[in-house]
């Protein structure tokens, strides 16, 4: 669910797709402990950091994907790489550096 920090839990979208993935694939006895929520956390911008980090020489940056971390890894993993290696990245990755905080 996609809702303010502070909101109240609301288990409602949790259960109806645990229950429509029991109805495709039987998942066997619920996990014990009960549900868990959370916020995630987002950057200002909403755009992941990656770069080097201007105080530590040979310290990079690659974080903040919030929700989306797990498609955007190989991505930004590959795009770390090249500028590790001072490959081309192919694209303008300006608005994903660590810089862009200072201003």
């Amino acid at each position: 669910e996609i809702a303010e920090r502070d909101a109240p839990a609301n288990p409602v979208q949790l259960l109806r797709s645990g229950k429509r993935a029991e109805d495709i694939f039987p998942l066997g006895q619920p996990v014990p402990g009960g549900l868990w929520m959370g916020s995630r956390p987002h950057l200002p911008d909403s755009l992941p950091v990656i770069g080097a980090s201007l105080s530590r020489p040979g310290l990079w940056y690659n974080f903040g994907h919030g929700d989306s971390g797990f498609g955007l890894g190989p991505l930004s993993g590959r795009l770390l790489a090249d500028l590790i290696t001072e490959r081309d990245p192919g694209l303008d990755i300006l608005p994903l550096s660590p810089l862009r905080f200072l201003a």
